[in-house]
């Protein structure tokens, strides 16, 4: 998998960089995505989740299935902890949860406003206004819990098993921002810069990196 994110990088950077700046910028978003799927991928799954054609989740497996599954069929990867996931650059809603830098108190996001001030509740019904800039410098926005896949536990092999209750090691999966998919006109700049055809199961590699599901 590494190696087909590696390429399609390259193959993109490469022709942004020979056109002379016509297409500049064009797979900005798209490299970005691939380089985060990379630095999640530093950090070894424990197992894979087969997912059907239909979308439909199917069954645990302890060896990449990659290059072994059935036309139309996908996987995903299983950690015994959410991967690390960039702060990210959301517009604040009533409700979210912030983490003081200084101090690691938390507080909740009380209103917004259109002239991009937020009123944040801090504990003992106190309230302060902070500018966006503001906000950026002295919070953290809390993530939101994540819910696993399922709950699991080795057995007298080391295999891991599923366990019928929660009594056993959460497993999560992998989460990526969803995208538009990669027109026919970018894949051919792709293939044209690799100097070869992309196969199907290189495209379901680059665009669950990427993050697009249909």
């Amino acid at each position: 998998m590494n190696e087909s994110i590696k390429k399609a990088i390259k193959a993109m950077r490469s022709f942004q960089e020979g056109t002379n700046g016509l297409y500049a910028g064009e797979f900005n978003e798209e490299i970005k995505a691939l380089e985060e799927a990379l630095k999640q991928q530093q950090v070894a799954p424990v197992a894979w989740m087969t997912i059907n054609a239909y979308g439909e989740e199917d069954d645990i497996h302890y060896e990449n299935p990659e290059g072994h599954l059935l036309e139309g069929w996908t996987y995903k990867p299983l950690y015994t902890h959410p991967p690390q996931a960039k702060q990210p650059s959301v517009k604040l809603r009533r409700g979210d949860i912030l983490r003081c830098i200084e101090t690691d108190e938390l507080c909740t996001v009380w209103a917004t406003s259109t002239t991009h001030k937020t009123l944040v509740k801090w504990s003992g019904n106190d309230f302060t206004d902070y500018t966006a800039e503001q906000i950026g410098e002295l919070f953290w926005v809390e993530p939101k819990p994540e819910e696993p896949v399922g709950y699991f536990n080795a057995n007298s092999d080391g295999k891991w098993e599923q366990s019928d209750s929660d009594d056993g090691v959460p497993f999560f999966a992998a989460t990526s921002q969803q995208r538009k998919p990669l027109t026919e006109e970018q894949w051919q700049v792709i293939a044209n810069t690799l100097h070869c055809c992309i196969t199907r199961s290189q495209k379901n590699v680059i665009e669950d990196a990427i993050g697009i599901k249909e």
